[in-house]
């Protein structure tokens, strides 16, 4: 989670560590190691944490200022998360012409719907067709980005509908939510079936995979006020601290044991992840907690505001030098981490961070500002002097 940029906001730094787990998770799992075929579980943590997020901010919004403030909300999610989707875009597209041009076409479709947040659905239509050939998509990873972002379109304004509704009773709004996301997982339930298409439609499904946001959410109504008050004793710490110890070895069980083929996941074992995240996540962010400390560390914090870009590249690199080279093993694999996290780090750097903080246009500005003006040719020198 990047610091934020409203000046209200509590930046709780043990949270972009569990971006860094989540995110270390999905790449493990992209590149094939033995004991990681179920990482792709690290998207359902990014889930429970993002539902927490901007749940957070949304009633932050409404205690300080009396509104969710919807169209600031969804402009600076706009400005978090288009630039860097585009560049990588572009860069896909590019990258398929040269090298499987084959594919083009359907590489400019995966793109459309990407761009519109709708990549699950598009996955989903093409999962009888991805069970009967060999391809691999490099852009198939962006099913999660749709299902956040269709959550982020739709939450809110049912978050603000619900707490008029209930005359602004968080509890019972909660009590509603809590609902919706049971209904979620039990619809999971329903839905899954044994091969591709029937694993696909339960694990991509927007509303399939919506209770893990809606669990995120349901502990911002309900816990994060008393983490507000605060809660400094010892012994609570460190049972919370103990307890989440417990909550990442259940995940890395599930991690270790299932992928999205299995039957155990629909709907205990989404269930499961979610629950478990969300006592690390309340771990994370206690005051004077250990693993809070070892998740808010400087390496970790610097990988989690870089997550996004991690998670966009991560997939493209993998298959794009699977495609350049028959090698395998380590050396390729520490490659592929490398190339990732390096253009993470410049997708952050020269992208995502200047947009977030001036928007588009105040970056574009500050970046023609800062660029340095031509040499001047000898007839304009003499016209200066003139």
């Amino acid at each position: 989670m990047p610091r934020p940029l409203d000046r209200n906001a509590t930046y709780l730094p043990g949270l972009d560590g569990v971006r860094t787990v989540a995110v270390a998770l999905v790449i493990c799992a992209h590149l094939g190691l033995p004991w990681a075929r179920g990482g792709i579980l690290g998207v359902g943590i990014f889930f429970t944490l993002s539902g927490f997020l901007i749940t957070s901010i949304l009633l932050g919004s409404l205690e300080r200022l009396g509104s969710l403030r919807l169209r600031t909300f969804w402009i600076r999610r706009a400005r978090r998360l288009l630039p860097a989707l585009v560049v990588l875009l572009v860069v896909v597209l590019a990258c398929t012409a040269i090298l499987d041009p084959a594919a083009f076409a359907t590489r400019v479709r995966d793109a459309l719907a990407a761009v519109f947040y709708v990549a699950n659905w598009n996955t989903i239509g093409q999962a009888y067709v991805a069970a009967n050939t060999q391809a691999v998509n490099p852009l198939e990873h962006l099913w999660s980005l749709s299902v956040e972002e269709q959550f982020y379109l739709v939450w809110p304004p049912v978050l603000g509908l619900l707490l008029f509704v209930c005359r602004g009773r968080v509890r019972v709004v909660a009590a509603v939510t809590a609902l919706l996301a049971a209904g979620s997982f039990a619809l999971s339930w329903t839905l899954f079936a044994p091969g591709v298409e029937g694993a696909t439609r339960a694990y991509e499904g927007t509303d399939t995979r919506a209770g893990a946001l809606l669990v995120g959410a349901l502990a911002a109504m309900l816990w994060l006020p008393s983490l507000r008050r605060g809660d400094r004793r010892r012994s609570r710490r460190v049972a919370l601290d103990v307890s989440a110890v417990g909550a990442l070895s259940a995940i890395g069980v599930l991690v270790w044991h299932t992928d999205q083929f299995s039957a155990f996941l629909y709907p205990w074992g989404l269930l499961l992840l979610s629950l478990a995240t969300v006592v690390v996540l309340m771990a994370a962010v206690q005051d004077g907690g250990m693993l809070g400390a070892v998740l808010g560390s400087a390496p970790m914090r610097w990988v989690g505001e870089r997550s996004y870009g991690i998670y966009l590249w991560q997939t493209p690199v993998i298959v794009f030098s699977q495609g350049l080279t028959d090698r395998h093993g380590w050396a390729l694999s520490l490659a592929n981490v490398a190339v990732t996290v390096a253009l993470a780090a410049l997708s952050w750097t020269l992208v995502e961070d200047p947009i977030r903080r001036l928007g588009f246009r105040g970056a574009f500005a500050t970046r023609a500002a800062t660029r340095p003006a031509p040499a001047l040719t000898a007839v304009e020198r003499d016209m200066v002097r003139s």
